[in-house]
């Protein structure tokens, strides 16, 4: 057991935001993850790695 279960709910929330500010999905900060040595995908490249430019930059104006 790694924790205890009195502390799982705290636990919970501080690894989702822990995944929201460094696994970001587009591009994963996996060099910067404190908990990377238990992350199952850590440096793994996914399709949307591959191509460059597949998904806009932020603040870029998509148009119909």
């Amino acid at each position: 057991e790694l924790f205890n279960e009195k502390d799982w709910v705290k636990l919970t929330h501080m690894v989702i935001d822990h995944g929201r500010a460094v696994c970001i999905a587009r591009r994963p900060k996996c060099q910067d993850c404190v908990i990377s040595h238990f992350c199952p995908s850590v440096g793994k490249k996914y399709k949307y790695h591959q191509k460059k430019g597949a998904f806009p930059s932020v603040g870029t104006k998509l148009t119909s």
